[in-house]
Parts: C-alpha cells; structure tokens; sequence
C-alpha cells in the first residue's frame, strides 16, 4: 500500500512540475478582524470573518473548511470551528470563526497575529481581541452613481458596509419623487443579491457585516410611472435608525411613452402646420382676393350685357377684347404667377407686392368703368334705334371703336367721346388694337407650388425630428403627461407655462404665419 502510494507521489512530480507556479492563488483577508467579548470581562467568546477570494473552479473544488489558529500566549486564545457563509458572489468563500477568549487582563484592545491554513495555502492575518464597548455603527453606501437610468438597467449595483456594531434590521427608504406628477418610488425599490429578488433580512445582514458582498439597488418590473425621480435614499438599521442617505436621480421611461411621445409630437405637427400656416395663409389668399373677385364680378355682368344685345345689332369687337383682357389679368392664377397675392396655402419665401396688386386694381377698375360706360351711354342707346339706320350702325362702331384708343381712355374721357357720337357730333374713327394673350403659367405655377409644398413638408419633418431629440430621446425619465402635453405644443412654439416661443424649424426655414395685404 506504501509502495502504491509512493509511486503515486512519484508519478504526479513531472505533472506538478510542468504546470509551473500557481499564477493566480488564494487570498485570505479578515473581512471582521475584531474578536470583541463583554466589556470588562476576561473570558468569553467573540468572532470573526474570514474571506477568501481566488479561481473559481479552485475554490469550488475545496469542501473542507480553514483551520485557524493562534499560539501567542496569554491570554489564551483558540478559535473553533469555522462555520461557511452562503450566499458568496463567485470567487470569493467566507467562513465565521468563534474565538474563545480567556484570562484577558486589563481592558482594551489587543492585537494578534492568527494563521489560517486551508486549500493547501497559509497564511498570516493581523487581527484583535477586545472587551472595550463596541463603537457606534456606521453604515457607508459606496459604488452609486449620482443618476441611474432603470429604462436601460433596472438594478443598480452597490456595497453597503457596516463598521463598529453589527447592522440588523436593515430597511430602504428614499425620497425620490417626480417634480410634476409628485409620485414616489419609494415603495417600489428594494435591495437584492442576484438582481431580481428582493433579499431577505438575514441574506442582507450577512452581506452586510460579513462577507461584504455586492448588493443591487433594483426598481421593481411593474413600475409604470416614468418620469424623473430626484431625492434621497436611505438605509438604515436598528442600532442606526437615522440611517445613511445618499443624493441620486432615477429616470424612468417606459418604451410605450416613446410611442405616445412620437404620435403627440405627429399630431402637434398637423395642427401647428394646420392651424399656424395652412389655414391663415388661405385666409390671407382669400383676403388679397376679394378686390380682384369684385371686379371679376362686374366683367361678368358687362359680358351679360353685351350678350343681351338684338340679334341683328351690329357686332362689336373691341370692348369684348378689353373684357377678357382684364379676366385674364385678374385670374387667380396670374395674380399669384405675378406675385401680386399670397398663394392659397402661403409660401414663406416670398412676400406679395402690394403697390403693384393696387395699381393693377386701380388700373382694371378704370378700364372695366370705361367699358360700361361705353356699354350703358353709347351701345345700348344706340341699339335702342329700330329698326338700325346707317348712321347708328356706324356710330356703333364708333364708341366700339373707343375701347381699342391707345391710351386707354379713363371713364370721364370716354363718357365724353360718347355723348359727342350720340348727339351727332363726328366722331374720329381708330382702328382696334389685337389684344396681346396673356402666356400659360400653367408650369409656373405648379413649380410655385410644389416649392411651397416641399417647403411645408420641410417644416414638418424638422419639426418632429426636433422635437423627438430634444423632448423624448433626450429625457431619461419621459414620459410624463406633462411630458406628452410638450410634445404636443411644440409645433407650435408654446412652452407649458404659456409663452409663445419661436419653433426651431420655422426660424430655421425663416417660415412666419402669412400677413393679410
């Protein structure tokens, strides 16, 4: 059996000796280095943490426990047996160690020296007796952030360590509560050790007065507030009821507050686009209009008239010519084509010439008061004469004859030249001039228009994509109705407090809601 053993021993050499030095070996610390006893007393029982960290697989594989041991004497001092912690994080074990303490003499506290064999490794730790009373507990929150941001990671990794007396009762408090709806987190927090449940009490007093383990801050699944959350939290334990606070700021969002956040902002677009754009510089088209309709209106009754003439009456060619000569400069399409009037739905680069749709106005009224002068003084007073002699057919021709002068003859002119041929008076005969047909705009207004459209379009699509940078993906916690309430005013450049502000994408683009000549 001996020799078994010694070939055994022999053969394991090569192997040993080709895998090298251990390049990653176990580490020994003290998490709890003070054994403390009653005060004043001179026996007694106290205890200590023992942590070790290291490989994994390595430490796994051990399933026995350390062996400690202290030979300083006096006082006496032996440990017993050391008792496993569960609920380590990987590569790290911990053990609680009892040391039993006699003849202690005096009061104070005393440094040792133990040694801690296990693994195949040993080592030599500084640690302490004492039967002082225990110093007050301080409760220290370290590895957390000043802003965490649960939409992305709803747990939040940090160490809570106590030194001087033991922490029990452990409790998490916090003040966090959003500044516009007021709701607090508070109830929906709790700290774990896997990240998914919250920890039981004893789980948590053990991580945090022996094996220092990290613990998670998480923010439970079915919270569905988001918002930004600013305040306090605060553990606390029995033997510190005031706890330990620390200043943080917790964004929550939702994924479907994005959406409604998106869809608010489609629709404050619309309306802004509707309400701010569209439909004032339709009014202000309808507006600049009306002046030019007016006049329209009076060429379609002297057209009425001259169609009411007998139908043996002598034809007139002249003043049907001035006629459609003036529809034709007074239609909607050339007074746009001329930039005279604002297009139907307003074009932001480019601003009507008022002085010449006024001196266009003025210009087609005098002509259209001439033509029916010349209409109700002279043809129709002639065609009164039946049946028709050869002088009021001539005279007919004669005041048609008016309408072709170049310059045009004002009203007053005209009347006169009329009331001379009437009563008899020669009159000088002209030739009618051909009236000059107006070009098609047909493509010029399309290109006007759809310039205006990709304008319109521009506007909008600035003014959304804006909008989501600033209002959603920028806001951690978004999600608020006050949040949703901005996403729908932004199009139109109203903030929450009512002012009205400039949009971003209309003083981008120079786009202003269209005046009223």
């Amino acid at each position: 059996m001996h020799s078994l053993a010694r070939l055994f021993s022999l053969s394991a050499v090569p192997y040993l000796l080709a895998a090298g030095p251990e390049t990653d070996p176990i580490r020994f610390q003290l998490y709890r280095s003070t054994a403390r006893i009653s005060q004043g007393t001179t026996n007694g029982t106290g205890e200590i943490v023992l942590q070790a960290s290291g490989p994994e697989k390595k430490l796994d594989e051990a399933k026995d426990v350390p062996k400690v041991s202290d030979s300083v004497a006096p006082p006496a001092v032996t440990f017993g047996a050391a008792e496993s912690i569960p609920g380590q994080p990987p590569g790290t074990r911990a053990w609680r160690v009892p040391v039993n303490i006699s003849n202690l003499s005096g009061t104070g506290t005393f440094a040792r020296t133990l040694a801690a064999s296990w693994n195949g490794v040993t080592t030599s730790l500084p640690y302490n007796i004492s039967n002082t009373p225990a110093p007050p507990l301080v409760l220290t929150l370290g590895l957390l952030p000043s802003e965490w941001n649960a939409a992305q990671s709803p747990c939040l990794r940090m160490r809570i360590s106590a030194s001087g007396a033991l922490a029990t009762g452990i409790g998490l408090t916090s003040t966090l509560t959003d500044t516009t709806t007021k709701k607090n987190v508070s109830s929906q927090l709790f700290l774990s050790l896997d990240g998914t449940t919250a920890a039981p009490s004893a789980a948590l007093e053990r991580a945090v007065n022996e094996t220092g383990a990290p613990l998670y801050l998480c923010l439970s699944r079915d919270f569905a507030w988001s918002g930004t959350f600013t305040g306090n939290i605060n553990v606390s334990a029995i033997e510190k009821p005031e706890g330990t606070s620390a200043a943080i700021t917790v964004y929550c969002r939702r994924p479907w507050a994005v959406w409604v956040g998106v869809i608010a902002l489609g629709v404050g677009c619309f309306f802004a686009l509707v309400f701010r754009y569209l439909l004032p510089a339709y009014r202000a088209f309808r507006q600049a209009l009306l002046p030019a309709a007016i006049l329209y209106v009076s060429i379609g009754r002297a057209l009425e008239a001259l169609k009411g003439r007998p139908k043996d009456a002598v034809s007139i060619k002249s003043m049907p010519s001035v006629l459609a000569e003036s529809s034709e400069s007074l239609k909607v399409d050339t007074l746009i084509a001329k930039n005279l009037i604002p297009s139907r739905w307003g074009n932001p680069f480019r601003t009507p010439d008022a002085a010449a749709y006024k001196t266009l106005l003025d210009t087609q009224s005098a002509r259209i008061h001439t033509v029916q002068i010349l209409m109700k003084e002279g043809i129709q007073e002639l065609d009164k004469i039946q049946p028709p002699t050869a002088k009021s057919r001539g005279d007919i021709g004669r005041v048609d004859a008016i309408a072709a002068q170049n310059p045009f003859p004002m009203p007053d002119a005209a009347r006169h030249q009329v009331q001379e041929i009437i009563s008899g008076a020669p009159g000088e005969e002209r030739v009618a001039s051909q009236a000059t047909p107006m070009p098609r705009l047909g493509d010029l207004i399309v290109s006007i228009d759809t310039v205006t459209l990709f304008t319109l379009l521009g506007w909008v699509v600035i003014s959304f994509v804006s909008g989501y940078l600033v209002l959603v993906l920028g806001r951690p916690g978004f999600g608020s109705p006050l949040d949703y309430l901005q996403c729908l005013l932004w199009a139109f450049g109203i903030s929450v407090a009512g002012a009205i502000t400039s949009n971003p994408a209309g003083t981008a683009l120079n786009m202003k809601p269209p005046e009223s000549l």
